[in-house]
Order: structure tokens, then sequence, then C-alpha cells
């Protein structure tokens, strides 16, 4: 039997008795396991079996692709949204499924771990604001190697810096210089503000998630807009909590601006 900190991050009926509980760990990564009577109104897990609750959990692991089992969980805190801010529930609920699509099995990322329930304390005590979910995607797309190139041609590496419309391609991950996107589709005409923003979260250090503050520049709507794109591409299809999260305007229909590179 083994010991680690853990976020539920998904729980799926196994028997009248029982879940099948998707963790994301500290010292493993995602990982699922079998909780013998979780379902029970007494149970051995106390309230730690309930969706975004981070504790501290006891598995014995499969070596083989049979499920872990979950022995022992001891709730450390669970996540309940401040006043009505149904807002803080839905972006909770989409920092889960983010880790719950974007990881593999027994992958561990420890600095993803920490951020993930460092994030959890916040959005639980504080309002949120679409600048603070933009910070957490930014920062978990560095940490898992999936950050769009912002500041380089993703194709031929030309520096680009954030003046007129800029060319983002979500296929291909980032923006593109003048040259780099003649034929190609689909593009998405993106303004100076919105990619300067997005530019600026991408180089801040991680710890600037915790931050709340908007930032002075850019369209959280476009952003957001763009955001959903580049991760449903990413995904392959769409995701489920990206129509509960603060509403996007229609993306622009102008053509890519020009550009300029330093």
């Amino acid at each position: 039997m083994e010991r680690t900190p853990a976020v539920v991050i998904r729980l799926v009926p196994w028997s009248e008795t029982s879940y099948v509980v998707t963790l994301f760990t500290r010292r493993w990564g995602k990982v699922e396991a079998v909780a013998k009577g979780a379902r029970r109104h007494k149970n051995p897990y106390d309230t730690a079996m309930e969706l975004l609750a981070c504790c501290e959990v006891v598995l014995i692991r499969k070596p083989s692709e049979a499920l872990d089992v979950l022995t022992e969980a001891k709730l450390s805190f669970r996540f309940r949204p401040p006043g009505r801010h149904l807002e803080n529930l839905y972006a909770a609920y989409y920092l889960a499924e983010m880790l719950q699509v974007l990881t593999q099995p027994d992958d561990p990322h420890q600095k993803l771990f920490d951020l993930a329930q460092q994030v959890l304390q916040l959005w639980r005590c504080e309002p949120i604001n679409p600048w603070m979910v933009f910070r957490w995607e930014t920062a978990a797309l560095k940490l898992l190697g999936h950050c769009p190139s912002l500041g380089r041609c993703v194709e031929c590496g030309r520096s680009l810096v954030p003046r007129g419309t800029g060319t983002f391609a979500p296929v291909h991950g980032g923006v593109l210089c003048v040259r780099c996107r003649r034929g190609r589709r689909p593009l998405v005409a993106l303004s100076a503000p919105s990619w300067k923003a997005w530019l600026v979260m991408a180089q801040e250090p991680l710890e600037a998630v915790l931050r709340t503050e908007p930032l002075s520049f850019g369209r959280p709507g476009e952003i957001r807009a763009v955001m959903n794109l580049y991760l449903s591409h990413l995904r392959g299809s769409p995701w489920r909590m990206h129509r509960f999260l603060p509403p996007a305007v229609p993306l622009s229909s102008r053509k890519p601006g020009r550009q300029t590179a330093s």
C-alpha cells in the first residue's frame, strides 16, 4: 500500500455500492482505482469521495492493467464556490476535465499537481474572472508541452510581435508569419491586444496563475473563442465545459492583417 496526495477528477458508478474513481495524484499522475463501498451512506472514505476533493489517499497498486484499489482517503479540503458564484464551480469542473483529458495514466506531473491544488484553493475563495481561467489554461499547457507558439512563427521560427491583426493556426499550434500562412487553413484572425495578452500570460512565471487581477489589454471574449478552438483541435473534439465558461464572441471574419517581424 502506498500513500500520495490526490485530487478527485472523475467518479463513475461501478456497482450499487462502489465507484471507479479517477485521481490526479502527485506521485503517479493520473490513476484509476476502485473505491469499494464509497456509495454507501456510511463509507470508509467519509466525504473524500466527491468531485474536486483534495485528499490524502492510500492505494494498492496493481502491476497489470487491472484497476488499483483505494483503501483509504483522508480529506484535505473540498471545493465549494464562494457564495453563489457558479462560474467558480464551472471553472473548477473545467480544471478537472483538463487534467482528465490532457494527461496520461501513470505519468507524474508534480508541478502541475501543485498548481492545480493551489488554483482550487484560490477559486474556492475568490470570485472568478476570465483572466484567472486563461492563466490556468496557459500554465497547464506550458507544463504539458502544448502551449501554442505565440512569439515566433510556428512554421519557420521567425520572431513576431503583436502589431496589427495576427494569424493564428489552431491545427499547426500557433501564429504564422505572412509567408507561412499562404495556402493554410483554417486560420483565425487575432487582434493585436488579444495576441499580446495571450503572449504575456505565456511568458509569465507559473506562480502568476494565482493572480486575480485582469490584464489591462486584450479582449476576453476573443481570447476565449480562440482558446476554445485551439483546445478542441488539440483534443480532437469539443470540450464539455467550454460552453459553461464566460461567453465568447464570434471569431473575426476579417482577413489577417500585417505582422511585424523583429
